[in-house]
């Protein structure tokens, strides 16, 4: 394998890289030529009926074009492991997940070809401890990207653990006899992977993998500030029914449409809500409700994506304020929700802070290095700068170093790095 150029890749929820070793060292390729770094680019697709975007392209056209027939897909990966479903009909053409992988694959082989200057066949792709804590589910998502990459023209494909490769890009860091503890949170999975570093080896103690990212805290956003303007906690009186019956609440489907998986939202997704809008409209006393008024013209004027990206923002910008709103103002649509560094803080605690700690007992269980053993925290992805999961590592962890990874380049240096030297015990 070293004999032949190989590709890092890393398929991320939320973002993607790939890099390459040249001169005996890792390079990220410039990918997203639409992107402000053309190292990273957004795991997205957008299909009109006529082409395909990608990237931060893909993001530009569905913010400038208002196309209800186009379909947006964001976090493509996630869909790997959905076993229920294997695809979902775009522009009357049934696309199954493995062709929708391998289409976004495919374009970011084209744009590295060019740089490199040659057809690379040989990758090594990360993958997350977990893509679902289901073991059927885990494995068919791992099955779905391998195929996705052969359908891409890669012939010779490897997986490797995500923690692994941004470990790799690290050894500088590092020090012999170091035990290392990789927090590893992306768009789409949270990995723990415990190593020691020998000064030439990683060894692999322990691995645990919690499948949420960061794409479910910004839906928490959404379920904690967004859902109520769109009928979340709403009641009604049922105009049918007697009235000492009492009132009836909007169905939490509707609202909760907006956590909705974007591959799921074809031309039947939609008709099927609109549907439902319409039956709850026609049976409460009080009229037409405007919170449904509101999801309505979300359906019709595909908000749920904009207002999705308003919620990220928030998130984001959390992490460096201690105030921020979320505010969408289209037509009958208006939001504006302000909310606190503390109140983000109180939410994330309520939902995620004992599924990670119950996940690092986890990790250290029959371990032979405990969690006071731990000397060096390894932080990558973009949920890890979450000022809240950074202080709840030194609460934890006090007495160890943590060192920020290079967040989103890290991990395909490493993978790089691993199949460029044909380190055979990390690659599955």
């Amino acid at each position: 394998m070293s004999q032949k150029p190989i590709y890092g890749f890393d398929f991320g929820t939320s973002n993607s890289a790939i890099s390459i070793i040249q001169d005996g060292k890792a390079k990220s390729l410039d990918i997203n030529q639409y992107g402000q770094d053309k190292t990273i680019m957004p795991t997205l697709l957008y299909f009109n009926e006529k082409e395909t975007f990608f990237g931060s392209e893909a993001e530009s056209k569905h913010r400038e074009v208002n196309d209800p027939k186009a379909r947006y897909i964001r976090a493509i990966k996630s869909a790997a492991s959905i076993a229920y479903q294997d695809g979902t009909n775009i522009h009357g053409e049934y696309r199954t997940f493995v062709d929708l992988i391998s289409t976004f694959i495919s374009h970011v082989k084209e744009k590295s070809d060019s740089i490199v200057g040659e057809d690379v066949k040989d990758i090594v792709i990360g993958r997350p401890v977990k893509f679902s804590d289901n073991k059927e589910d885990d494995q068919l998502a791992q099955t779905r990207v391998y195929e996705a990459a052969e359908k891409a023209g890669f012939e010779n494909i490897h997986f490797t653990y995500e923690p692994i490769g941004a470990t790799f890009n690290a050894t500088e860091s590092l020090n012999s006899g170091d035990n290392i503890l990789t927090f590893d949170f992306g768009g789409g999975t949270l990995d723990f992977h415990l190593l020691k570093y020998n000064g030439s080896e990683i060894q692999t103690i322990n691995t645990h993998g919690i499948p949420i990212g960061g794409t479910d805290i910004t839906k928490y956003i959404l379920a904690h500030k967004v859902l109520s303007h769109f009928g979340q906690g709403v009641e009604y009186t049922d105009k049918w029914r007697d009235w000492r019956s009492g009132t009836k609440s909007v169905p939490n489907s509707l609202p909760s449409s907006f956590l909705d998986f974007d591959t799921q939202r074809d031309s039947k997704y939609y008709q099927r809500l609109y549907d439902s809008i319409k039956e709850v409209q026609w049976e409460a006393k009080e009229g037409p409700l405007p919170q449904l008024e509101a999801l309505k013209t979300c359906l019709e004027e595909r908000y749920f994506f904009d207002i999705f990206d308003e919620a990220e923002a928030a998130k984001i910008a959390l992490s460096s304020n201690d105030l921020t709103k979320i505010r969408f103002k289209k037509k009958n649509v208006d939001i504006s929700e302000s909310i606190s560094r503390a109140d983000f803080d109180d939410m994330l605690s309520y939902r995620v802070e004992k599924k990670i700690t119950k996940g690092l007992e986890q990790l250290f269980e029959d371990s032979e290095v405990q969690a006071e053993d731990i000397n060096v925290i390894l932080r990558i992805g973009g949920s890890s700068e979450i000022p809240f999961f950074s202080n709840q590592l030194s609460q934890l962890f006090p007495a160890s170093k943590i060192i920020r990874s290079d967040i989103f380049g890290g991990v395909s240096k490493g993978l790089a790095r691993i199949g460029h030297d044909n380190i055979s015990q990390y690659l599955i």
